[in-house]
């Protein structure tokens, strides 16, 4: 016997499918007609009939959502994007930040990600401008001291 909705084959005294849980009918035995004989045919002998085949499943239904596509559609539904961090995710931020080459690759996925939190990609966004200014800075102020002691040289 087959499930009806997703086509797996099921144990003959189950009430559920273990497939997709849906609840079996029990298919009653079909009782036979019985014609009455008529008085001018002799009685013949029951013609045997091959056994009917069993019906082909039907087609599979197609599956649930996998595990990866049921996290990807959590996080890109609208109230996950904007909802506010929690204390654990500000902990896992600082955490990601205080390794050198990880801080880097993580605030450029936060950064362009379209599926991101929103105050993760702000709080993403703002670092990197933060971190322009201080390489900004460093470069400028570098230079200056080098044009400093150049001047000072001549």
């Amino acid at each position: 016997m087959f499930c009806e909705q997703c086509g797996k084959e099921i144990p003959e005294n189950s009430k559920f499918c273990a497939g997709c849980g849906a609840a079996v009918e029990l298919a009653e035995p079909v009782a036979q007609v019985v014609e009455p004989e008529s008085k001018q045919a002799p009685a013949a002998e029951p013609i045997e009939q091959p056994p009917k085949a069993q019906q082909a499943p039907p087609p599979p239904r197609p599956q649930p959502v996998s595990v990866a596509q049921a996290s990807t559609a959590q996080y890109s539904s609208k109230d996950n994007l904007i909802k506010p961090l929690s204390i654990g995710s500000y902990i896992g931020i600082i955490i990601l930040m205080a390794i050198p080459i990880i801080n880097l690759i993580m605030l450029l996925v936060w950064s362009f990600s379209d599926t991101v939190n929103l105050n993760k990609k702000h709080y993403a966004i703002d670092t990197y401008e933060d971190y322009e200014k201080y390489i900004n800075g460093y470069l400028i102020s570098s230079f200056e001291y080098a044009e400093k002691i150049d001047k000072e040289t001549d």
